[in-house]
């Protein structure tokens, strides 16, 4: 079960303050709805203004194959647990990602299939114990890690960058993990920044 926690977030206000800067009406900022200028400004495609919107988030139990998704988003900043340096104190505790398919059990032949490679990683995860434990590098063992296992990261994206994966991410053609990660995202977003992503949302 992946986890998503927010950090830290930038107040809405700054996004409101930099927009009415743009026409030098910043003096009457305390005359301005937040959600309705910027919704305005979104809808009207000048999505810049909402570059000054920051989120931090701490995401857990994710596969790396979803890493590997993410990691070609080229305006974040990630922070993700080490292989090479963490190996030893995370890798008991990590878990391998079930696919929909597996945990459905809707075509058993499939079903059957994906069950023999579970179990299979099951084994090379407890093989990667073993080497740990006889003091194989984990500089080797890296190797091994297949993108099934999950890992845990640290997050930072604009709002502009957040609303282009959303966009991307909830498509259905999209990796599933992939959206239902957006979901938790979006649901950790603070109240008062979800009308930011209505449009995807909605």
């Amino acid at each position: 079960m992946r986890e998503v926690t927010l950090e830290a977030y930038t107040p809405i206000r700054v996004a409101l303050k930099a927009g009415l800067i743009c026409t030098a009406s910043e003096d009457k900022i305390e005359k301005y709805d937040p959600e309705i200028f910027l919704s305005k400004l979104v809808k009207a495609g000048h999505e810049s203004v909402i570059e000054h919107i920051n989120y931090t988030f701490t995401i857990e139990c994710v596969s790396r194959a979803l890493l590997q998704e993410l990691a070609r988003h080229r305006h974040i900043s990630l922070s993700v647990q080490s292989t090479r340096w963490a190996l030893n104190k995370t890798f008991d505790n990590q878990h391998l990602y079930s696919p929909n398919e597996i945990v459905e059990r809707k075509d058993e032949k499939k079903y059957n299939i994906l069950k023999d490679l579970h179990d299979i990683s099951s084994i090379l995860k407890e093989k990667i114990l073993e080497a740990a434990q006889n003091n194989i590098p984990n500089d080797v063992l890296k190797y091994y890690i297949q993108e099934s296992m999950t890992t845990k990261l640290v997050i930072t994206l604009n709002a502009r960058e957040l609303r282009h994966i959303f966009k991307l991410r909830t498509s259905s053609r999209a990796l599933l993990e992939f959206q239902n990660l957006c979901y938790c995202i979006f649901k950790a977003i603070p109240e008062d920044h979800k009308f930011l992503y209505s449009d995807i949302f909605s």
